[in-house]
């Protein structure tokens, strides 16, 4: 067995101590290489001694040893200016000396839930909906009776509110390191249940501060969707008739320093369009030569009122909770509000506004917020500079060849990163994947549009429209598969929770759209549903990499739903098209590997021989559409090859290969005609992208160089982005990833890529 050394840190940079500093990283490993992670694997400090890490099995291999491994860990005491060192290594039967540490304790009866992370004590009710029964920090209790809720104001003006509706509290996760509660129910008036909601609070031992998720889901029928006016959390802290409000000026400091200033009297934060502004600016009281203006042309173009998206209450002296956004880019999907007056806060998921929150069938929305509850021993600069440790989804990356060394998803067949040798191919390829950042040309803006494809299919230039792009490719795929190729942890964010949050129905009356995804819908949820354009591979990618339940949950949803459409009435909808065939295929497979769920496999297999069925009766895969018509094509056939071909990896079955090989086969001989464009051509024609992967696999087969010989055509496409004027959009670019990103280390290996000669066009 291969050692084992992977190294961590955690580290404060600042002049202060630090609590509850979080690690957490998902491990990938080989098949065979380790069984049960808390039994085979110790993390280890500097001095050598056993921390005792939180360990969860996120994926097995069929063999049953351990494929990704999530490791928890919290340092409840960083003092400044120190690095903590770790390493994770392979235990062998050793007997280690344990350290130690801080660690969270779970107590819970009949009545209540009570974590105590050793600095921050919270007790919940599991009787009534309330953010907390008790919080108790430094020897102070800061909740004291004071009442919160949750509450949703629909377009009645009709008052909604989690404490007269259903209500659960449960462990989704349960320490010692990290331990995360759960909160399901629903908001009612006494007229009406209104919307559903998930609540997930995030406690690390040692620390103080608490990362709450906030969900709503409209969980009502009808496929038009309902409004809902405002959405908000409210509540009260005991800090006193002293209370003051704190926030982060923006535009204070000729020093480049952003200011936290005392405001008395109430504030009110919005946070949307790229900013956050105070409405009450007056409360400012600063001179206007203690701002650092920006002029233009003699104009002044700065926001006098503009702010950082947090807000510290507190009681002078004592201390109290500093609310913050927690969401990558929160003015990006605004419209947001932070609030407070007296002792009371309001944290605004959805304000009331001019446009009202649409929720689609089966539509959500979550919103990251973080409490930092703190005593009076910091600064207001120094709270800022030390909230924020909890952060979803708060993962670090394992070294980047442990990746490509476990040889899931064909990382060890990617291209390994050589940005000196190909500045230009590995810059284009970063282009390309701007949406990993969640934003695009132009940006994609607003609570429901965020983490949106943008881009300009057919003929929509012309015409001076763009389109958001839902589904047009599993591009959450490719942005973890070019993330771990390169060594980070996950990429595309912003597009993971835009799939589990907007473009994905978590209920429908319809089995036919009852957890499926919706393609091509300009409200996302309310087109229609097929078999093609759902995508959950790279769901379940990210679901590997940050050990996000819900990521797997939705996954899950989503498969079932296409079992419905392989195994249901409507499965002649297969045959219409390559694609309604082979894009279910990707998703089945990869929820069979990842889940070890036979339902799956069984689903994919149905497919499979559903093709194969064809294929023996007319000699080759041809799709009749219309269904009826008796007209038949070959209609992105090519896309099918990449789908058995996973089924194929997934299941080990060998009469799946052979199929694979009679149906691809043709195709590859025919790249040697003279009188032949000389590539694998796999989608619409106009969209001159080649399927390089084909050729890779036969060369894997074989090991016969001819078949890297056949690609070089597709490579010039490839590398030359093959341009076309009307349908320059990301999502062809995604599909173009997965054809030919593991040919792209073949042509390395064989000295065909001309970096010269890459343009940076897309």
């Amino acid at each position: 067995m291969a050692a084992l050394q992977i190294p961590f840190s955690l580290s404060n940079p600042w002049a202060f101590d630090l609590y509850g500093l979080p690690l957490r990283c998902s491990l990938p490993l080989g098949q065979g290489e380790l069984g049960d992670p808390a039994v085979d694997l110790v993390l280890l400090d500097e001095q050598g001694r056993d921390l005792g890490g939180q360990w969860r099995v996120l994926s097995t291999w069929p063999d049953g040893s351990a494929r990704f491994a999530l490791l928890d860990y919290a340092e409840a005491h960083v003092p400044p200016r120190t690095t903590c060192r770790y390493t994770v290594e392979r235990r062998a039967g050793r007997s280690i000396d344990g350290a130690v540490k801080q660690q969270i304790t779970v107590s819970e009866d009949k009545e209540s839930l009570t974590v105590d992370t050793g600095r921050l004590r919270w007790t919940l009710s599991k009787r009534r909906f309330s953010l907390a029964e008790s919080i108790e920090l430094g020897g102070r209790a800061w909740v004291a009776g004071q009442q919160s809720d949750l509450l949703a104001i629909d377009m009645n003006d009709q008052i909604h509110r989690a404490s007269q509706g259903e209500y659960t509290v449960t462990l989704e996760e349960a320490g010692p390191y990290r331990v995360i509660v759960l909160i399901k129910g629903d908001y009612r008036s006494p007229l009406a249940t209104f919307m559903s909601y998930k609540l997930r609070l995030h406690f690390s031992a040692g620390g103080s501060q608490v990362l709450v998720q906030h969900t709503v889901r409209n969980r009502h029928d009808g496929r038009e969707g309902l409004d809902v006016k405002r959405l908000a959390m409210t509540g009260a802290l005991d800090v006193g008739a002293g209370a003051v409000r704190r926030i982060e000026h923006a535009m204070r400091g000729r020093s480049c320093e952003h200011v936290m200033l005392d405001i008395p009297e109430n504030v009110d934060l919005d946070t949307g369009e790229y900013t956050t502004v105070i409405r009450n600016g007056d409360s400012l009281r600063e001179h206007n030569e203690d701002i650092c203006w920006v002029v233009k042309s003699g104009t002044d173009i700065a926001e006098y009122g503009e702010c950082s998206a947090l807000l510290d209450l507190h009681e002078p002296g004592v201390g109290g909770v500093l609310i913050k956004w927690a969401m990558e880019q929160p003015d990006y999907q605004g419209p947001l509000r932070l609030a407070s007056d007296q002792n009371r806060f309001e944290i605004d998921f959805y304000p009331e506004s001019d446009e009202p929150m649409h929720l689609g069938e089966g539509m959500g929305k979550t919103r990251d917020v973080l409490l930092n509850f703190h005593d009076g021993t910091l600064s207001a600069q120094d709270q800022v500079h030390e909230t924020g440790n909890l952060s979803y989804p708060g993962v670090t990356a394992a070294p980047r060849q442990m990746y490509r060394d476990a040889q899931f998803a064909d990382m060890h067949r990617t291209l390994e990163p050589q940005r000196h040798k190909y500045p230009l191919l590995e810059s284009k390829i970063d282009l390309l994947l701007m949406a990993q950042k969640s934003f695009d040309w132009p940006y994609a803006h607003g609570w429901r549009d965020y983490g949106d494809e943008v881009g300009a299919r057919g003929r929509c230039p012309e015409f001076g429209v763009t389109q958001y792009i839902n589904n047009e490719e599993d591009y959450l795929y490719v942005c973890m598969i070019d993330a771990w190729r390169l060594g980070k942890a996950y990429g595309g964010l912003g597009m993971a929770r835009h799939l589990m949050d907007i473009d994905y129905i978590d209920y429908s009356p319809d089995p036919s759209r009852d957890g499926g995804v919706c393609p091509h819908s300009a409200n996302h949820t309310d087109g229609e549903v097929y078999p093609s354009h759902q995508w959950c591979q790279g769901l379940l990618y990210f679901y590997l990499a940050t050990g996000d339940l819900e990521a797997l949950r939705i996954a899950r949803r989503i498969g079932d739903n296409l079992t419905w459409w392989v195994t249901g009435p409507r499965s002649g909808s297969l045959l219409a098209s390559g694609r309604e065939a082979a894009w279910p295929l990707l998703s089945l497979a990869s929820l069979f590997e990842v889940t070890g769920e036979t339902k799956y496999r069984d689903a994919g297999m149905t497919i499979v021989n559903t093709l194969r069925d064809v294929f023996n009766e007319r000699g080759q895969l041809e799709f009749e559409y219309p269904l009826g018509s008796g007209v038949f094509s070959s209609y992105m056939v090519l896309m099918t090859f990449n789908g058995i071909w996973d089924m194929y990896a997934a299941t080990g079955d060998e009469t799946i290969l052979e199929f694979w090989k009679a149906l691809t086969g043709p195709h590859v001989e025919q790249l040697s005609d003279p009188e032949d464009y000389g590539y694998l051509h796999f989608r619409n024609w106009p969209i001159k992208w080649a399927d390089l992967t084909t050729l890779t696999r036969w060369y894997e087969l074989t090991g016969d160089k001819k078949y890297v010989e056949l690609g070089r055509n597709g490579l010039r496409l490839a590398l030359a982005a093959a341009p076309q004027s009307l349908m320059q959009t990301q999502g062809i670019i995604a599909m173009g990833y997965r054809h030919f990103i593991l040919f792209m280390k073949l042509a390395d290996e064989f000295g065909m890529i001309d970096d010269d000669h890459v343009t940076l066009v897309w």
